[in-house]
């Protein structure tokens, strides 16, 4: 027998659809806001992990917890007038036969300053030598480089 949520018995059985509608999609992994917290910067946020797989995302930006007018997709350019204020977005999500979710980002501070000019300065450009992590290689090794890291150190892992 099959149950309401109130836990009264259905009159017709329900089949694997009406299950499924009962269903939402679910979050496994949520979704960031990645660029640079300045004016003029762009904002992106990543949709994050959902099973099943979503066939729709849809975005809405905020401004300190208010729906900011317009804003849709999902990249943002950071306002001046976002200065001093915390940006967040949230993300919403559909698949046929499942009930829409939605997740909201961490909230970014937004400061004074300019965006990064050139970000990929290209091929040839001179690059600053990465600072080493305490204790350890540059951050961005992969677990080979690492792995041959403490070898030449004489570290065994």
């Amino acid at each position: 027998m099959i149950f309401e949520p109130d836990c009264r018995a259905l009159a017709e059985p329900m089949t694997v659809a009406d299950r499924r509608l009962l269903a939402a999609v679910r979050l496994e992994a949520i979704g960031l806001l990645t660029g640079d917290s300045v004016p003029g910067a762009e904002l992106t946020v990543s949709d994050g992990v959902w099973r099943p797989v979503p066939a729709q995302h849809t975005y809405l930006w905020f401004r300190d917890g208010q729906p900011i007018a317009g804003e849709a997709s999902a990249d943002y350019r950071v306002r001046p007038d976002d200065v001093d204020h915390e940006i967040s977005a949230r993300v919403r999500v559909s698949a046929p036969g499942y009930a829409a979710s939605i997740a909201n980002t961490p909230a970014l501070r937004i400061v004074p300053g300019d965006p990064d000019p050139d970000p990929d300065p290209g091929p040839g450009a001179q690059q600053p030598d990465p600072a080493p992590a305490p204790g350890g290689p540059v951050a961005d090794h992969d677990e080979t480089d690492t792995a041959d890291d403490a070898i030449e150190a004489g570290v065994e892992g």
